[in-house]
């Protein structure tokens, strides 16, 4: 799927070329594709609804491909269906909320569709919220494969969820998920990823490890960075050559934390370190 739109183009020229080897000597196509393996195919069929939908108005354009005699068919439900339906989507706390608010303010900024203060902010989410899919996917037992729908972007695009630009440029995100994927790494399961004055903070402390080798590890440093780090725990591992929970670790965001806030908010970063792995983990602490 990465290079897909791409292809299109490419495998038209293609098809085209072997249209005229075939011609020049008399040669079905399919002939020098390797010969005829079947004599009929059955029709992928995408399926899409102008404008913002329903489920029930894709379940009828659904409907009427089907009764159009396509068997084979594919629908585009994006999470934003299930915004006011409880229990149905899976994110840190706060996420979605945060989503939809800015979101909304992209769209009605008086500046214009963007300003540097959103896409410093999406640049944020989008490198944690990678990070937290990538290796809650790792954390889960069932779990057997994460992927993100684009790899990388084949022209010129003002936002998407790619992890390369155009020009093979690439961005914040690649470096994320390539930290996230590491076969052994540290990893912190936050429930959100920004906070107020009083808010508490709690994560999670854990080794990822899919190396199927003993980790090596056998203690972690825990630091809150806010322009001068700081200790906040340790914690004992036990070189397993698997997936080690080690505990938990909160602070409050207090009077002694607030002043790393310059303007609206600030970027405070909780730092894992074990031998020569270091993980960084930001979260906006806002002045209000």
């Amino acid at each position: 799927m990465a290079d897909s739109r791409q292809g299109g183009g490419v495998s038209g020229i293609e098809i085209a070329l072997f249209d005229i080897i075939g011609k020049f000597y008399k040669v079905p196509v399919y002939q020098l594709l390797g010969g005829k393996y079947r004599d009929k195919v059955r029709i992928y069929c995408d399926t899409d609804v102008d404008g913002k939908h329903t489920g029930r108005d894709m379940g009828k354009a659904l409907k009427k491909r089907m009764d159009d005699g396509f068997t084979f068919l594919k629908m585009d439900l994006g999470i934003e269906l299930l915004y006011d339906e409880p229990g149905t989507l899976n994110a840190p706390i706060g996420m979605l909320e945060e989503m939809q608010k800015y979101s909304m303010k992209a769209i009605c900024h008086q500046s214009g569709s963007i300003d540097k203060s959103l896409i410093e902010y999406s640049q944020f989410l989008a490198c944690a919220g990678y990070t937290y899919i990538f290796e809650e996917g790792r954390r889960q037992p069932m779990c057997s494969m994460v992927m993100n729908w684009c790899f990388n972007e084949p022209w010129y695009c003002a936002a998407n969820n790619s992890l390369v630009g155009y020009g093979n440029i690439k961005k914040p995100t690649y470096e994320a998920v390539k930290k996230a994927l590491e076969p052994i790494t540290l990893s912190l399961r936050m429930k959100r990823f920004d906070y107020h004055k009083g808010d508490l903070f709690e994560g999670e402390v854990h080794i990822l490890n899919d190396s199927g080798k003993p980790s090596g590890i056998t203690q972690i440093e825990v630091y809150l960075d806010d322009g001068t780090e700081r200790k906040l725990c340790s914690m004992p591992a036990n070189n397993m050559a698997a997936n080690e929970f080690l505990g938990k670790v909160s602070f409050e965001i207090d009077a002694e934390l607030l002043p790393c806030v310059v303007g609206n908010y600030a970027i405070v970063s909780i730092t894992l370190k074990a031998g020569s792995i270091e993980k960084q983990y930001p979260i906006f602490v806002w002045n209000n």
